[in-house]
């Protein structure tokens, strides 16, 4: 390579999806892997499953019934045999199968609304006339900036945040109309509206990579759940969801890129990591994450407390963040799994207030402040 090339890399970033919305189009075996990689993400799921027709003037059909339509249903919504019992199709119209997923929350593991037809540009403004959005709609746009600009109310501010699609996603074989998808978003929801078009790198804000986890990922025990537990006349909504709901899991969450240069390289080495550091090897990930974000978060609460330290907050933050960073560079990977945490928040409290944001830390770290076993 000359040494005057300069390449572009790609920003690997961690997007929180949580109760977020997301349009997904399509019903094939890659949309089938995006499922896999949206669900555990607790995002609010509309999928557009319809196959698409060759007439782009008219692309409403009924909905076709493939297998792969209904291992959907079975893993990620409902058994099949059960969607009439359910009777969760009353927001369908005379062309459309609407079904929502009666009671759903971020943690379910399941997808919130199928769309058992085919697509349409419609779907891309449905959220564009809701309720959350209407507060908006009487103001026009010179009038609404400058109410955001000279405004320091939080509350205000949020109040006008209304729903529309957080990422869109379209897994169909039709390259023409995946394209008037993609630019009539940009146009119509705006050129920050995150779309991933499979197969049509031009077409991608963003890749998934390969990516994979390494510790144990909860899941829910979807057998556990009866169709007649369902209150099909609940009034629950998705509308409850507040960052104070979302948690973090206990997993570390890793993503290797090629940028685009060899997939098949980046699935080996991502397979290599995992023969060394998943399950099967003798490192405790999910331990190890538990134990360091309860060590951080007490403290960090300790650290509020003494908030008003002479030495002030900023100096308070950097000795929390030096302390963290001695203590897990201490016991390693291997085994941060064996801290003691209750005797680590004691010797944190001791040296900031006793010792005077003391960085003198005892010896033999791991021996001192693991449980090791005798």
């Amino acid at each position: 390579m000359n040494n005057n090339t300069r390449v572009v890399l790609s920003l690997p970033v961690a997007t929180r999806l949580c109760g977020k919305k997301v349009l997904l189009v399509g019903s094939g075996e890659v949309a089938i892997s995006r499922l896999e990689k949206l669900i555990p993400t607790g995002c609010q799921i509309y999928l557009v499953t319809g196959d698409i027709e060759d007439d782009l003037d008219d692309i409403t059909c009924t909905s076709s019934g493939n297998k792969r339509f209904e291992t959907i249903l079975k893993k990620w919504f409902v058994p099949p045999s059960k969607l009439g019992n359910a009777k969760i199709t009353a927001t369908g119209t005379s062309n459309d199968d609407i079904y929502t997923y009666p009671n759903w929350h971020t943690n379910c593991g399941k997808i919130y609304q199928i769309i058992k037809r085919n697509f349409k540009f419609q779907d891309l403004t449905m959220f564009m006339n809701s309720t959350s959005n209407k507060n908006t709609s009487s103001i026009n746009k010179s009038e609404f900036s400058a109410l955001v600009e000279r405004t320091n109310d939080i509350n205000l501010l949020k109040s006008y945040l209304g729903d529309n699609w957080q990422v869109i996603l379209v897994c169909i074989d039709d390259i023409k109309l995946s394209e008037l998808i993609y630019y009539k978003a940009k146009l119509l929801l705006g050129p920050q509206i995150m779309i991933n078009v499979a197969d049509v790198p031009p077409l991608c804000d963003f890749y998934f990579g390969s990516n994979f986890t390494l510790g144990e990922v909860p899941t829910v025990d979807t057998d556990a759940i009866r169709i007649s537990d369902i209150d099909i006349n609940s009034n629950n909504s998705s509308d409850d969801i507040t960052l104070d709901n979302i948690s973090c899991v206990p997993c570390i969450q890793i993503l290797i890129s090629s940028n685009g240069l060899s997939p098949r390289f980046t699935s080996l080495l991502k397979n290599d990591i995992i023969s060394k550091y998943g399950s099967s090897s003798n490192i405790h990930i999910q331990e190890s994450c538990v134990k360091l974000g309860e060590l951080r978060r007490r403290i960090r609460d300790i650290n509020n407390t003494n908030s008003d330290n002479s030495n002030g907050g900023k100096e308070l933050i950097s000795y929390r963040m030096q302390w963290i960073k001695y203590v897990t560079d201490q016991f390693g990977v291997k085994y941060c799994h064996l801290m003691d945490v209750d005797n680590l928040v004691k010797l944190y409290k001791k040296m900031l207030i006793d010792d005077s944001m003391s960085l003198e830390f005892p010896a033999n770290m791991v021996q001192a402040f693991g449980n090791l076993s005798p």
